[in-house]
């Protein structure tokens, strides 16, 4: 495997096999020079009929890896058979259409952002159903995680919560890449794990009373006070 590159999947089963689910294939056609765009690679391969076959042919993708201070070193770069340890951590490797990094799709040997291949024939690569269902973009995010310490605590919005957020971040003028940006996009963040080797998880919040105890048996009663100030303010 090369590095960052993922076969979806596997050519020959995709010509005996074609999937009922229209978000299960990503279609390509023959290969194109490395300087056409994204719209007149989508226009000479819808030219010849291979955006609309029944019959999908596979795409190859180029995943970017972000650099968190909890990743590996090792993880994902032995996975692909890069040399470990790596410079820098290595947490997650993403696969999808997200805007803060996004998988670009390997037309011959001319890579494209999957936005724009996506964008430029929508009902082409995700499929009528999905479009009316989630729009013109991925309905999803696959993470390879790699964590070599714990993660930060994480709060995930639900649908509606995330795109009133964002809305409202998107009003007051704040960049998308600032730190001060809670809402990144306009997705609920609702997750799937799955362990491919041993990793604990933990989900959800312990009770405000059980937090309480908790506070008092390691921090004594110095924390009486601080706790007494918090249900006051209904915090």
């Amino acid at each position: 495997m090369s590095p960052n590159r993922l076969d979806v999947t596997n050519e020959k089963s995709a010509a005996r096999a074609p999937p009922t689910d229209p978000v299960a294939w990503i279609s390509h056609g023959v290969s194109h020079r490395r300087s056409a765009s994204p719209v007149e690679i989508a226009g000479h391969i819808a030219s010849r009929g291979v955006l609309h076959s029944r019959i999908a042919t596979i795409v190859k993708l180029q995943n970017p890896i972000r650099p968190y201070a909890w990743g590996s070193h090792h993880s994902i770069a032995e996975l692909q058979g890069r040399l470990a340890p790596t410079a820098e951590p290595e947490a997650e490797l993403w696969i999808g259409d997200h805007p803060k990094a996004p998988s670009s799709a390997l037309i011959g040997d001319c890579p494209v952002k999957l936005p724009d291949w996506i964008s430029a024939d929508p009902d082409a690569v995700l499929g009528p159903q999905v479009r009316r269902r989630y729009g013109d973009s991925l309905p999803f995010l696959v993470k390879l995680l790699a964590a070599a310490q714990p993660l930060s605590i994480q709060v995930h919005p639900n649908p509606e919560q995330a795109r009133e957020g964002y809305a409202r971040e998107q009003r007051q003028g704040v960049p998308v890449d600032s730190p001060r940006r809670s809402y990144c996009d306009p997705n609920g963040k609702r997750e799937l794990l799955i362990a491919l080797t041993r990793f604990s998880a933990l989900c959800g919040f312990r009770s405000d009373s059980e937090v309480e105890q908790l506070l008092v048996l390691r921090a004594g009663p110095q924390v009486v006070e601080l706790l007494t100030e918090l249900r006051r303010r209904e915090y």
